[in-house]
């Protein structure tokens, strides 16, 4: 007798699901707020929508028994979603950096990321066959498919997590010019601390610690093995990766009250007191030409 099929909003699948459900409108809502919606905007948006594709995909293709061709034509679909969430999350970082250097690094910098990308992309398709011919053929052995996947899971999460550290790189280059600069004008302790914790550069990094973390617990899983505290690590670094673009929706929102309060203090600088602790590269005017903030805080879907 057939196991009974567990509902829909038991599995932990369906929470995964309505989170990017969820933050799906969460990203129209902050599109409304803005007046507009950019490219920077659109990053996490996307990503959502295939996070809430890709899990709710595998209720219908791990727990209702579908025929072989549409078990295949799913995991095709949960596999293509779980690319497009995966590696979308480093073009928030992409979008940024790209309209903050110019010259030789702008080129480097291009240069690494799509080619990392273009790996990803490779890959995944590779992952894709074996899953499809799998389902299709069932006379590969276990072992042998466990092995091939893991190993290519392993290929496919450290192009990701050096996609997102190379942004996180650019980034924190430019947050060191603006940190000296800020130094050199006596910026104290407090104003530094603030100052970090406003900037665009240390949410980014973050990314790039989830990248790094999701290579290395995937690295102690083994596919088919579905219990055990390295499977549990691997979900919920996963879960990690599910969440974040609420961080991008908080840099996208307070980078544009940020951006206002610092127009205010360039105003405040000529005509009266001026505001502490104010935007990112806002504590002295030499430290606010370097800002992160100035730069992106109005990317057009064209930047992408």
């Amino acid at each position: 007798m057939a196991a009974p099929i567990p509902d829909y909003f038991d599995l932990n699948w369906a929470v995964l699901s309505t989170i990017g459900i969820t933050y799906f409108f969460v990203g129209i809502m902050v599109a409304g707020i803005r007046g507009k919606i950019s490219a920077i905007i659109l990053v996490p948006m996307i990503v959502s929508a295939a996070c809430a594709l890709a899990n709710g995909l595998i209720y219908y293709q791990a727990y209702t028994q579908p025929p072989p061709v549409k078990q295949a034509v799913s995991l095709i679909f949960q596999d293509i979603s779980w690319m497009i969430q995966e590696a979308g999350l480093p073009f928030y970082g992409y979008i940024i950096v790209t309209n903050i250097i110019s010259g030789h690094e702008r080129v480097i910098f291009l240069t690494l990321f799509w080619v990392l990308i273009f790996i990803i992309v490779g890959i995944r398709a590779a992952i894709i066959a074996v899953n499809t011919c799998v389902i299709l053929d069932k006379t590969v052995p276990v072992a042998v498919y466990s092995t091939i996947m893991n190993r290519l899971h392993i290929g496919y999460f450290l192009p990701i997590a050096l996609a997102e550290s190379v942004s996180a790189f650019f980034l924190i280059k430019r947050f060191r010019t603006t940190i000296k600069s800020s130094i050199s004008s006596g910026i104290n302790a407090g104003k530094l601390f603030c100052y970090l914790m406003r900037s665009t550069e240390m949410r980014v990094a973050t990314l790039a610690l989830v990248g790094i973390s999701r290579t290395i617990t995937f690295s102690f899983h083994v596919i088919g093995n579905e219990k055990g505290i390295a499977r549990q690590l691997d979900l919920f670094v996963y879960t990690l990766t599910s969440i974040f673009p609420i961080v991008m929706f908080i840099d996208t929102v307070s980078t544009r009250r940020l951006s206002a309060e610092d127009n205010n203090e360039r105003f405040n600088v000529f005509v009266g007191p001026t505001v502490s602790c104010t935007a990112v590269g806002s504590p002295d005017l030499d430290a606010r030409k370097h800002s992160t903030m100035n730069h992106y805080e109005d990317i057009e879907i064209s930047a992408v």
